[in-house]
């Protein structure tokens, strides 16, 4: 299960001290920032360049200059690594992000905690789908708009029978990695009532 996975990563970074975090920030940037790394994006310069369109990360303008200057290109590219690199050897930086880390961890504790004792009933679980479907600040949030898009997740929340295994599923798994498993069988215990 990736959100186990994501707490796991972030329960082993928050126990580093800020100089280890920064430490492996700087192997990391260093392994980016060394000749190969970036001369390996450099190489792939149609890919990045549609990546950079596609997303809309630089303006109309820099994305002519860097299809028509490919020195301008790999000037701008060098210097993105290096400023990346600059960041994280920031101590602010680097206890920003930790700070941020942690902010992350409760967050994923405190769903953890609504998910899995929030909706210990059917009611509860019945109460929760139909505040979903009527409240347009949830659906709305730009954060959860990807996931109440997705026609799967439409199916399952109108649909009560759906919703209710879902969550009782989703309980099960949440439950196993709570308790240090990885579910029955060493699966993530979704499916396994």
């Amino acid at each position: 299960m990736m959100g186990g996975k994501f707490e796991e990563a972030l329960q082993e970074l928050s126990k580093m001290s800020p100089e280890q975090l920064q430490q492996q920030m700087a192997e990391a940037m260093s392994m980016l920032t060394d000749g190969d790394m970036a001369s390996q994006i450099i190489d792939k310069k149609d890919e990045v360049l549609a990546s950079l369109e596609q997303t809309g990360m630089v303006s109309a303008e820099e994305l002519a200059k860097f299809k028509a200057d490919p020195e301008y290109f790999e000037l701008k590219m060098r210097e993105s690594f290096d400023q990346m690199k600059g960041v994280f050897s920031d101590p602010k930086m680097i206890q920003g992000a930790m700070d941020a880390m942690k902010g992350s961890q409760d967050m994923m504790q405190e769903m953890t905690k609504a998910f899995t004792e929030g909706l210990d009933t059917d009611e509860k679980i019945e109460e929760a789908r139909l505040e979903i479907l009527k409240n347009p600040e949830l659906t709305g949030n730009p954060m959860l708009k990807g996931m109440f898009d997705a026609p799967e997740f439409k199916e399952v929340l109108n649909d009560p029978l759906k919703w209710r295994d879902s969550i009782k599923e989703g309980q099960q798994a949440f439950a196993s990695v709570g308790a240090g498993g990885a579910g029955k069988g060493g699966g993530a215990g979704v499916g396994e009532l």
